[in-house]
């Protein structure tokens, strides 16, 4: 899972893209924190064009949360459920297709991954760390093997008293909401590991590892408040969207432990 740290890797201060072809309902979850920082960190993304065709581009942009969960949901070496077989996050490529909960399999349009180093000093405690949820700890074969996790992934939580509060049984809950030190630890790899998110033709929820996952989608109101060189600089990792609203809507909605808190409390 680990892979040996390179110079270009830690967290930088500027600014740049570039872009080379390559072979192959509704929002409830609490606006993430924008904190200043002049941190920055490089970001790879691999998309289709306008062609059809996979395209690689290398990004600086901020290391805060807004960016940094487009690309931190799933470690290297976790097994994806395509409609050939679990694959590896880093050798799907745009095009490939992804099994879905409810709508079928459904075409890869853009991935997304960074380095989540450590010993990087200057940056956020969550990108230090990773969740790793044990074999059967949410049920049998769930996971099917023990799941490593960044800090931006998501997983489909079904209760009914989430339904009382929000109008949904089913949310889709940030993983480390529910550390409990047993089943779901929080860890810190001694060395770098490079971390991926995905998203697909529409939001949808995708099988991980035996555990129901969340494909990329940043939340209606994730951009809200941000200024137009932040808000362009943001949508230049998304080669194949113009526009926020061009990643349609959620499946389900996003929640997390600190604002079901608060309804509970309203």
């Amino acid at each position: 899972m680990n892979t040996p740290l390179r110079s270009d890797d830690l967290p930088a201060r500027s600014d740049s893209t570039r872009t080379t072809p390559v072979s192959r309902t509704q929002v409830l979850r609490s606006r993430p924190a924008r904190a200043p920082s002049s941190l920055m960190r490089k970001y790879e993304v691999q998309s289709l064009n306008g062609e059809g065709h996979a395209v690689s581009s290398h990004h600086i942009a901020p290391a805060t949360p807004l960016f940094e969960d487009a690309a931190s949901a799933f470690a290297r070496g976790t097994l994806i459920t395509t409609d050939t077989g679990p694959m590896a996050i880093e050798d799907l490529l745009p095009g490939d297709r992804i099994q879905t909960l409810d709508d079928g399999p459904q075409k890869v349009i853009w991935i997304a991954s960074t380095m989540l180093v450590p010993s990087a000093p200057g940056q956020s405690d969550r990108m230090k760390r990773l969740t790793r949820v044990m074999t059967d700890s949410l049920g049998l074969a769930r996971p099917m093997c023990d799941l490593v996790l960044g800090p931006g992934a998501r997983m489909l939580r079904d209760k009914s008293a989430y339904g009382a509060l929000t109008g949904s049984n089913k949310l889709l809950m940030p993983v480390t909401d529910f550390i409990d030190g047993m089943g779901i630890i929080e860890l810190t790899p001694p060395t770098p590991v490079r971390v991926y998110h995905l998203a697909l033709e529409q939001h949808s929820v995708i099988r991980v590892g035996g555990i129901d996952m969340e494909s990329y989608h940043p939340g209606r109101h994730a951009t809200e408040g941000l200024g137009q060189n932040m808000l362009s600089l943001y949508l230049s990792l998304f080669p194949h969207i113009h526009d926020v609203a061009d990643f349609g809507p959620l499946a389900f909605p996003q929640a997390d432990m600190a604002l079901l808190e608060q309804m509970s409390q309203a």
